[in-house]
């Protein structure tokens, strides 16, 4: 079996994918996968049909479009609501809550909140959407990144970052192999996670605890564009090292990813 190794440092994980191996199983804390995970020397095809998963990548499902920035993007706390559908994606009752829930998920992910984006993330890897589940994974840990800017970080933020961290690891078997097939895949990936997280407020509440109390030092625009400069640095970075041939067009992707 070859496994390549990917020292994370910036973003603080180290994973490894298997790709030699027909199939790979992977535990992401909902259900247990079994998946069958692309070679990373395939590259992206340079054309596909609109159904295709390469095509949901590249055009991500957005159903909400109010393109904005911040103070406007990221609601005030005391005007977003609990979502109510954690429940109906973790430990649904019966098939029919758990496809309400998902469906409220995908109408509407700006009520939802990083936990419930990626609780759908698991279940988008179930049904073999790899696209959309690297999205919303991405996207997850992106939005907590910036959390942890706006609000204090006390004992209560540091368990909930913790949590969030590793049910966003637990993926990573599933949605590496996808996001890493090749130099031009990464990039595309990256531009559909800046995209839907430009299209998708910030209209969701965490759990009380976590959000008390806002940073004094929090600048809304600022810090929005610095979290999301720093997200895609530390991805383009891991994606030199694994490429280093690559390095040059990275660097220059930069712009029109965070465009």
């Amino acid at each position: 079996m070859r496994v390549i190794i990917l020292s994370l440092m910036m973003i603080g994980l180290t994973f490894s994918t298997a790709v030699a191996q027909d199939k790979t199983t992977v535990k992401p804390g909902i259900r247990t996968l079994t998946i069958t995970p692309p070679a990373l020397e395939t590259p992206v095809a340079p054309a596909a049909p609109d159904d295709s998963d390469t095509a949901r990548v590249q055009k991500p499902v957005v159903t909400n479009t109010e393109n904005g920035e911040a103070p406007h993007f990221i609601a005030a706390v005391d005007s977003t609501k609990e979502w109510p559908h954690l429940r109906g994606l973790l430990l649904p009752a019966d098939t029919t809550e758990f496809q309400t829930a998902m469906a409220a998920l995908r109408e509407n992910p700006s009520a939802a909140p990083p936990q419930a984006l990626l609780y759908g993330a698991t279940s988008m890897v179930n049904a073999g959407q790899f696209a959309d589940a690297a999205v919303y994974q991405q996207a997850a840990l992106l939005r907590t990144a910036l959390d942890g800017k706006r609000f204090e970080n006390g004992a209560a933020w540091r368990r909930y970052a913790a949590g969030i961290a590793a049910q966003g690891a637990a993926l990573n078997d599933a949605t590496y192999p996808y996001i890493l097939q090749s130099p031009d895949h990464l990039i595309a990936i990256l531009q559909a996670v800046i995209v839907w997280d430009k299209t998708t407020r910030y209209a969701y509440a965490l759990p009380l605890a976590v959000q008390v109390k806002t940073q004094k030092t929090f600048k809304a625009e600022e810090d929005l564009s610095a979290t999301r400069g720093e997200f895609v640095t530390r991805w383009l970075t891991a994606g030199k090292s694994l490429w280093p041939q690559a390095a040059e067009k990275l660097d220059a992707a930069k712009v029109n990813i965070l465009k």
